[in-house]
This record gives C-alpha cells, structure tokens and sequence, in this order.
C-alpha cells in the first residue's frame, strides 16, 4: 500500500480487500516453531543412530581383540610346552651326569675302604713295630739290553722296491748286512730281528721291544 494514504483510506480498502491484510505474526511464529521441532526430532534420532553404529562398532572392535588375546595367549602356551619337552633330555643328561659321578665316588670309597682293610690285614699278620718292606721295581733289563745291542748298529741305506731291503753296518764288528723284512741279526746277547722296513728307516724288534733305526 502506498505510505501517503490515511488510517481511514487503509480500513476501508481492507474491508473492501481482506487478502490485502497481513497475516498475524503469532500464526507465522508458530508455523516456525513447528519446523524448528520437527528438525531437532530429526536431530536427535540421528544422533541416536550415530551412537547405535558406533555400539556396534565397538561391540566388534571388542570381539576382535578377545579373539586375538586368545590366539597369542593359546600360541605362548604352546611354545612353553614345547621348550619344557625340549629341555626335558637335558635335564634327563643332568640326571644321568649326576647319577655316574655319584657311582664313581661310591666306587671310589670301596675302594679305598678295601685298601685299607688290606692294610689293617697286613699289620694284624705282622708286627706292628716293624714296617712293610715297599717292593723294589726291577728295572726293564729287556729294554735296557735291546739298546744295548743297537748302539753299534747304523743304517746304511735302503733298497726300495716290492720287497723293500735294508742295509745295516755293525760298526764293533765291521759287518754289513744286507736284509728283507722278517731276517733276524744274531748278536751275543740274542736275536734282533728286522721286524718292518719303510723308506726312511727301519723298525727291530726285541723280546717285545721295538725301536727305530734311523
């Protein structure tokens, strides 16, 4: 409407015009109040939905780490069985180390304690003021006889071949022997015999004795 008309002009053309009037600033407020309501109801249900999800979300994020504590935890326990069965022989080892050195120190007091009764045996049969005689050992005449016998002796050389000979000189005695494997040198005092020949020396024989002649 134009602004220069009268209050009297303005009623009578909305009498004779109700549309023109402007609609009650209540009803608009109310109308407004309706959508501002409706929009928190749908607020809220999506933050209601929101919170479901993340329920869900959790409720499984808590399933999957049960189940992996679980797995980890059936894992740890098979490993410590199988290091206690593999450690096991050893301690097994142990044991048997153990038992044998206690047999060798029980075998060891028997046989000190037979020792001893021997001993006390030997006194009770003779005098106690009088000491056991301590047996000599005899030296090793055979030993001592064979390098006696071979100090004289040199070798020469030797012959190589499939039956491989030696040559020996006898320097008390200025011989040369010329000998195959099993010949025996005679000497006052015995028989040396060539028991081995190689071809850097020669191995006699003696009563048992063996010695290298070089």
């Amino acid at each position: 409407m134009p602004e220069n008309i009268t209050p009297e002009e303005k009623l009578l053309k909305l009498i004779e015009n109700p549309a023109m009037a402007k609609p009650p600033r209540n009803s608009r407020k109310l109308r407004f109040s309706f959508q501002a309501i409706k929009n928190k109801f749908k607020a809220i249900r999506n933050i209601r939905i929101g919170i479901s999800s993340q329920k869900i979300e959790r409720l499984f994020n808590l399933r999957s780490i049960n189940k992996l504590l679980i797995v980890t935890s059936s894992l740890f326990s098979a490993y410590l069985i199988f290091d206690f069965i593999k450690a096991k022989p050893n301690l097994d080892m142990l044991n048997v180390g153990q038992r044998i050195k206690q047999a060798k120190n029980a075998t060891a007091l028997v046989s000190n304690n037979l020792a001893l009764n021997d001993y006390l045996g030997e006194i009770k049969k003779r005098d106690i003021f009088h000491f056991v005689p301590l047996k000599k050992q005899e030296p090793d005449s055979a030993k001592e006889t064979f390098a006696s016998l071979i100090n004289n002796l040199r070798l020469v050389g030797i012959i190589w071949s499939s039956k491989p000979q030696v040559m020996i000189e006898d320097k008390q005695e200025n011989k040369t022997w010329i000998l195959n494997q099993g010949d025996e040198i005679l000497k006052v005092n015995g028989k040396i015999k060539i028991k081995q020949i190689l071809k850097d020396r020669t191995i006699l024989s003696f009563e048992g004795q063996e010695m290298e002649l070089m």
